[in-house]
């Protein structure tokens, strides 16, 4: 697939969306066991019924609300915690994937919200495309640290 690289080796990556089994094949040939995807539309039942699978359906260059970003990135670290590796994709793998690496740095490494979107930025270039999107990983360090 398109974009596809870790942000935390073998626990974490980001990528574009997975078009076709054989690419979904090799995104879990990596090792990822576990799937966030952020488009509006799910990944087929059946690609993803043996594995770890959210849906946090988010349209184009927005940002889901804090609960939900709470839900992927709770769902992140329960998979990591347990040696499991996760894939968080959108469509091209920037936007909306990003501002959920970025949520879980925030949360989970303790990065400030300038920093998670510096690291996820340097990591995956092009990451995190709107102001919506940056507003949102700040908000959320907020909410992460209530």
């Amino acid at each position: 697939p398109t974009n596809f690289s870790w942000l935390i080796e073998d626990k974490l990556a980001g990528s574009g969306m997975p078009t076709s089994f054989d690419e979904l094949d090799w995104i879990l040939k990596q090792g990822v066991t576990s799937i966030v995807t952020m488009t509006e539309n799910a990944l087929p039942e059946k690609w993803v019924s043996d594995i770890g699978y959210l849906h946090v359906p988010t349209p184009d260059l927005t940002a889901p609300d804090m609960d939900k970003i709470d839900t992927a990135v709770d769902f992140i670290h329960k998979k990591i915690s347990n040696d499991q590796a996760v894939m968080v994709h959108c469509a091209a793998g920037m936007g909306r994937a990003g501002t959920i690496l970025a949520c879980y740095l925030v949360k989970y490494q303790k990065y400030s919200a300038k920093d998670a979107i510096k690291k996820v930025r340097k990591e995956r270039p092009g990451s995190i495309q709107s102001e919506i999107q940056e507003l949102a990983i700040t908000f959320y360090e907020k909410h992460a640290s209530q």
